[in-house]
């Protein structure tokens, strides 16, 4: 086997932040997933520029589908700091520009 690289985990490598690795990649699949699945759930909102948006009707039913409150907050808080909503008063989102 080839040695790895000082400080880098290869397929032959294995070291003690190779289960952290696994677990944030296995992550950014999930995020991706749950990002697909919160656009998808803003669409059959009719989500757009200047609709807001009952944020329990956005997350109830992903509830329901097995996504976590935290899943579904990574997303919205990605969406909000790329300007594409924002968390306005009384549990709302307020759309700004149109979905990705």
């Amino acid at each position: 086997m080839p040695p790895a690289a000082p400080g880098i985990a290869s397929a032959w490598h294995f070291d003690r932040d190779t289960p952290t690795i696994i677990a944030l990649i296995g992550r950014m699949g999930r995020f991706a997933e749950t990002e697909t699945a919160v656009i998808a759930r803003l669409r059959a909102l009719k989500a757009a520029p200047e609709v807001s948006i009952n944020l329990s009707d956005l997350t109830a039913p992903m509830h329901v589908a097995g996504f976590r409150q935290d899943e579904i907050m990574a997303v919205l808080n990605a969406l909000e700091q790329d300007k594409i909503l924002s968390f306005t008063p009384g549990n709302r989102l307020l759309i700004l520009k149109d979905l990705p």
